[in-house]
């Protein structure tokens, strides 16, 4: 089975990243074709697309490819807000036998996407990209919290996501223990995806931003590098991931940035070994609930039932 991945941007990384570990299976072959890069070399997409079975597109659905590409099996996978895919352009015209899928975070509570499967994303964190267990130690008298925020858009809700709020309350939060713990924040931008990592490993408490209701990336990443990790969810999100993992309890600590203040002075003052067991806790649902081996199945299984 050869699976080709075709965006027409980066999306953030997530089709490569996918289409890497599908090409570890036994018995698949996945490229990734990503068209604004690929598009002064059209014999080199010809190539890619040489002998496949399946395209995978993800936010964008290119009708001239498409046309060319009929006779094969189609999957659309949204990742994005609504407004930076195609749903509203073509949401009447995608083809009755294309699987559509969406991520089990907010995407899967809106409207637009009501027709889509939830499916997780895949997070591939390597050892090298995280600080060495030996090099890392919580401190009684020292915390570093990290926050990666996520880019702003230009629809609804996501025209903030609450930078400004959260440097304000950090400022605040280390104000609260300034002369007695000494509580850092370290906001993460502007670095590669590989520095973004390894700052994460090396801090004790990871926000994303609790402003709309739902997890990311950033999140994930957080419990993938054993940390507490603090984003907001409602009913609508949680319902969504615990369908998606089997779990029965969500994992992160969901808070709304209006309590975010309160809430971090109370975890910081439960100490280092709570903050270091639910840091454990966070590691331990990661590794039963969103393993890259068992994620990887998912997108198997939607292969086959094409």
């Amino acid at each position: 089975m050869k699976v080709v991945h075709v965006s027409r941007t980066r999306v953030s990384g997530a089709p490569e990243t996918l289409s890497r570990a599908l090409d570890l299976v036994p018995g698949i072959r996945s490229v990734y074709a990503n068209l604004h890069k690929i598009q002064a070399n059209p014999e080199g997409l010809g190539f890619l697309l040489q002998g496949a079975d399946i395209i995978h597109w993800h936010n964008h659905i290119n009708p001239s490819l498409y046309n060319s590409l009929k006779h094969l099996k189609h999957v659309i996978h949204y990742h994005s807000e609504p407004s930076s895919s195609d749903i509203f352009e073509i949401v009447d015209r995608i083809p009755s036998h294309f699987k559509k899928l969406t991520l089990p975070h907010y995407h899967s509570s809106l409207q637009s996407f009501k027709d889509c499967e939830p499916i997780r994303n895949v997070v591939d964190i390597s050892p090298e990209d995280l600080i060495h267990p030996s090099d890392y130690t919580i401190h009684a008298d020292r915390l570093m919290v990290a926050y990666s925020y996520s880019h702003t858009a230009s629809w609804g809700v996501w025209q903030r996501k609450g930078k400004r709020e959260t440097q304000n309350v950090m400022e605040r939060v280390i104000n609260h223990f300034r002369g007695k713990i000494d509580v850092r924040f370290d906001l993460i931008e502007g670095a590669s995806y590989r520095e973004c990592l390894y700052r994460k490993s090396s801090a004790d408490i990871i926000l994303d931003e609790c402003v709309t209701p739902s997890y990311h990336l950033s999140s994930l990443e957080g419990l993938a590098v054993g940390r507490p990790t603090i984003c907001w969810i409602d009913d609508r999100v949680e319902n969504a991931l615990l369908k998606c993992s089997g779990a029965k309890e969500q994992p992160f600590h969901s808070v709304y940035i209006g309590w975010l203040e309160d809430y971090l002075i109370d975890m910081i003052e439960k100490g280092p070994e709570y903050i270091k067991s639910e840091g454990k806790k966070a590691k331990r649902w990661f590794d039963k609930y969103w393993s890259i081996q068992d994620v990887i199945k998912d997108y198997i299984n939607v292969y086959h039932t094409l």
